[in-house]
């Protein structure tokens, strides 16, 4: 029996950010990447097998915050993760737990790092998150 790899949805404005990280996490996960949020949402009306949306902070038409408070009605089950480039992400850190938010991670995103926050954080959900977390085991 093959295990599918869990799915993450990425968003940021800058393409090459999906693109790096979707080459780098290939044996990990398989990821869906988009530079616009509201795409993102709509990939989550569709999509309920998403395991985590990662999301950047700071984007033009929308922040990561409000973005991921969106895509957690959509998505109730996911992992919300924010990730970001720039220092100034303090401010934020009221919202983030407000919205669910599990971690912040930095660019560059690291694939094997937000594989073990990951699993870490499905560890305790039942059911078809167990399967992901024996995919990611074994891969």
């Amino acid at each position: 029996m093959t295990l599918e790899l869990p799915q993450l949805l990425l968003v940021d404005d800058d393409l090459a950010v999906g693109q790096a990280f979707s080459r780098r996490a290939r044996c990990l996960c398989r990821v869906t990447t988009t530079t616009d949020p509201k795409q993102a949402l709509d990939i989550l009306r569709t999509n309920h097998a998403v395991a985590a949306i990662l999301s950047d902070l700071f984007m033009p038409s929308i922040n990561g915050v409000t973005f991921l408070r969106a895509a957690r009605t959509l998505a109730p089950r996911s992992k919300c993760y924010l990730f970001t480039g720039k220092v100034d992400h303090g401010r934020f850190q009221h919202d983030m737990a407000e919205a669910g938010i599990a971690r912040m991670f930095f660019k560059p995103l690291d694939a094997l790092l937000l594989n073990e926050a990951l699993k870490a954080d499905l560890q305790a959900q039942p059911g078809v998150l167990s399967r992901i977390i024996r995919a990611i085991t074994l891969s």
